[in-house]
């Protein structure tokens, strides 16, 4: 059998949906303007994610923000849910257009996870992050079958923060 193919030319389709996410990027954490005193934690939990998300920002007050300027259709986060995980307020545009809580029923350890807010005009966006570090109940969250944990090690499920990796885009972050 003959192994040697020639690449040829192909065109492509429109796309399927008209909000195809086909601009995309993946902003590191470390290349926006972070505050002072936002957290960039090197813990052992997180080594297990370096591969993927070699920094991580650990917001944790509802001071804390990150801003970005994008122009585009989309925006998101690559961050990291789990036990000390909390709630984190979207605002675009001067607009709450989502409040997203970073636990879930299975939050007994860390794990990657992703949110995006989509279906924008494709034009400039004033995005904030913001933290909302009011507690909640986590206990009941949890899978019935997980509550031992949160029984057995409540300091682990002591804080509301956010551990954020990356923001994601569809367009072009404006600097």
């Amino acid at each position: 059998m003959n192994r040697k193919m020639k690449a040829k030319a192909h065109t492509l389709q429109a796309p399927i949906h008209p909000y195809n996410l086909s601009d995309v990027r993946m902003i590191d954490i470390t290349q926006l303007n972070l505050k002072e005193n936002q957290e960039i934690p090197r813990a052992k939990e997180f080594l297990s994610f370096e591969r993927f998300l070699p920094h991580i920002g650990k917001q944790k007050k509802d001071s804390e923000t990150i801003v970005v300027r994008f122009k585009g259709r989309a925006i998101g986060a690559y961050d990291l849910i789990g036990p000390g995980g909390g709630r984190v307020i979207v605002e675009v545009d001067g607009c709450v257009k989502d409040t997203m809580i970073r636990f879930d029923k299975y939050c007994t350890y860390y794990r990657m996870n992703y949110f995006l807010i989509d279906d924008l005009e494709n034009r400039d966006h004033d995005v904030i992050f913001r933290v909302f570090s009011e507690p909640f109940n986590k206990k009941a969250i949890l899978k019935e079958t997980l509550q031992e944990d949160f029984i057995k090690y409540p300091d682990k499920y002591k804080e509301y923060c956010w551990y954020v990796g990356k923001i994601l885009i569809d367009g072009n972050l404006i600097q």
